[in-house]
């Protein structure tokens, strides 16, 4: 699920007083962001053991 979408389906389930969907969908959403901040941890440091290389985060990636 894309961000926009996740946002609209929280502030959509507020509006309708579904406050469990809508805490699912935070829930959800958080999940999904903080395990992709995980991965990507996990690549910068596994770059940093074996290769030694500079590894591009996704912060680089917005930048191009």
């Amino acid at each position: 699920m894309d961000d926009n979408t996740d946002v609209e389906n929280i502030i959509t389930n507020i509006g309708a007083k579904n406050f469990t969907a809508a805490e699912s969908n935070f829930n959800s959403a958080l999940d999904d962001r903080v395990q992709i901040a995980l991965d990507q941890a996990k690549v910068r440091i596994a770059s940093k053991i074996f290769d030694d290389a500079p590894v591009e985060t996704e912060e680089d990636e917005d930048q191009s």
